[in-house]
């Protein structure tokens, strides 16, 4: 009787510990809060590398292809100190999530998150 009390807790953890962690399969991050969604992957890119005083924050600044006046701002979640120079030219490549900006965000201008795969100077 005792061998099936301990069993049946036993398993009862078991069951409480795996559901708690369970797999997401919206490709959703969380950061501060904030739940970043997947929207897809950018390859090659160029951009330049702002520091933006306001936010206190690194940026990488890029102009949509086609359009003279439609600015698209990627906030790397990891930036590495051999990037972090205003005004330097990168290409780069990584995964991009939509989430929440509690910032003033100006007309033409789309915001996103970037898991950086790949970065180099130009």
């Amino acid at each position: 009787m005792k061998m099936g009390k301990t069993f049946f807790y036993l398993a009862m953890v078991v069951a409480l510990v795996l559901g708690s962690t369970g797999c997401s399969s919206d490709d959703s991050y969380k950061s501060n809060d904030n739940v970043l969604k997947n929207i897809g992957k950018v390859e090659d890119l160029k951009g330049t590398i702002c520091y933006n005083d306001v936010l206190e924050r690194w940026v990488i600044i890029c102009h949509d292809n086609g359009s003279i006046d439609s600015v698209v701002y990627y906030f790397p979640m990891q930036l590495g100190r051999d990037y972090m120079f205003d005004g330097m030219s990168v290409v780069f490549s990584g995964f991009v999530y939509d989430g929440i900006f509690d910032i003033p965000k100006t007309g033409g201008a789309s915001y996103y998150y970037i898991d950086l795969i790949n970065i180099i100077s130009e």
